[in-house]
């Protein structure tokens, strides 16, 4: 159960919720310290189109600075993000990605539907960063309070879902979710 919102970036896609863990202790996933070199191996974690509990395998591609994403790609973030051929689809959005150690170097952020195996992750960095400006108070999260965010993702074929009705119904249907030890 979501208990509420304690922090949001919207333009590294991140946001830090609250959950009841009260009932069942879960064990939670390690962040990694750094972010990995290019070529090492990755796995990302999600739901892909409703799939849970979905793996899939592939490389950091790429390091790339958000400058970068904006000059070449037209989209609108910022941080560090890792390019990754590990397939990401709608559904991965928020899951880790992980290194074979199951360490957190990443969180699956979006693809880009123009060219093959053009996948984005926010680096666990900006993860980290994100984990530690969180305040300790928690404001009740409701969908109807929602207001919705309007970037630009991208003039090559990405999709921002946020503030839309389907995304709204792909939130309010989440099924899982990913603990990241903070």
């Amino acid at each position: 159960k979501v208990l509420g919102l304690k922090h949001s970036k919207a333009k590294f896609d991140i946001a830090i919720i609250q959950i009841d863990v009260s009932e069942k202790k879960r064990p939670a996933i390690a962040l990694a310290d750094r972010i990995p070199l290019k070529g090492t191996s990755a796995v990302a974690f999600g739901a892909p189109l409703g799939l849970s509990f979905t793996a899939s395998e592939g490389i950091v591609s790429a390091i790339r600075p958000s400058k970068e994403l904006a000059e070449e790609m037209g989209i609108d973030v910022e941080g560090t993000w890792m390019q990754t051929t590990c397939p990401i689809s709608p559904g991965n959005s928020g899951g880790p990605l992980t290194d074979r150690q199951g360490r957190v170097i990443g969180m699956n952020t979006m693809q880009l539907r123009v060219g093959q195996n053009l996948n984005f992750a926010v680096s666990v960095v900006d993860v980290i960063a994100a984990i530690n400006e969180a305040p300790s108070k928690v404001e009740p999260l409701n969908p109807d309070q929602l207001k919705p965010y309007e970037k630009s993702i991208g003039r090559k074929g990405a999709t921002d879902e946020i503030g839309t009705a389907k995304g709204q119904r792909l939130f309010a249907e989440t099924k899982e979710i990913f603990l990241i030890n903070a």
